[in-house]
């Protein structure tokens, strides 16, 4: 995985201008959600942001390097979770990731990459770790938590609980981006946790 854009060191000459990097990877961000992963090269980026070739380069030795930075840099949720019952926090937080894919430019970008992201490794590396790992590691927490406090039943499997509550909400942005509703969305959170909650098992 190449090292993120704040943390490599630095080449000879004038040190970097931080306004010019953030310009940068914003502009790769809008350009990427506007014309698509076939739409975006250093070249267009270039055009687009009134920036030299040459400048870009000078930071980035590549398109999919600046594509990790620019990846990197978007957030998409809070990773905590708020205290309470937990259905109705999976239901705000499942709802959450949705509306996060489909409004937000961090989950356009993702929208766009996730075609060729296990083309790109270290592109999906990025994603994985930036993106899905924090938000992923929270909520397995929080059901752990669960089972260990009684909430769900003794032998749940939070990995595997996680993947169930969010695959819909992350096949529906990128497939059907806006035919999911919140009622719908509560619903299938709902009916994932009914088998598992020891006060609604017969």
């Amino acid at each position: 995985m190449s090292t993120p854009a704040a943390e490599r060191p630095q080449r000879g000459g004038r040190p970097r201008n931080a306004a010019i990097d953030g310009q940068v990877l914003s502009a790769a961000v809008d350009l990427v959600v506007d014309k698509g992963m076939a739409g975006f090269s250093i070249e267009r980026l270039a055009a687009h942001t009134g920036i030299a070739k040459t400048t870009i380069y000078r930071r980035w030795k590549s398109g999919d390097e600046l594509l990790q930075d620019a990846l990197a840099s978007l957030h998409f949720i809070h990773q905590e979770f708020e205290e309470g019952p937990l259905e109705p926090v999976l239901v705000e937080r499942v709802w959450q990731l949705y509306r996060s894919m489909i409004d937000t430019r961090a989950g356009k970008l993702v929208a766009e990459l996730v075609p060729d992201i296990h083309r790109r490794p270290e592109l999906f590396e990025v994603y994985w770790t930036q993106v899905v790992r924090p938000g992923r590691a929270a909520m397995v927490e929080r059901l752990r938590r669960a089972v260990a406090e009684g909430e769900l039943l003794a032998g749940t499997d939070p990995e595997f609980l996680v993947e169930m509550l969010i695959g819909p909400a992350l096949s529906g942005a990128l497939f059907l981006p806006g035919a999911m509703t919140e009622e719908q969305s509560a619903f299938h959170v709902r009916t994932v946790l009914a088998g598992l909650c020891p006060n609604t098992k017969e």
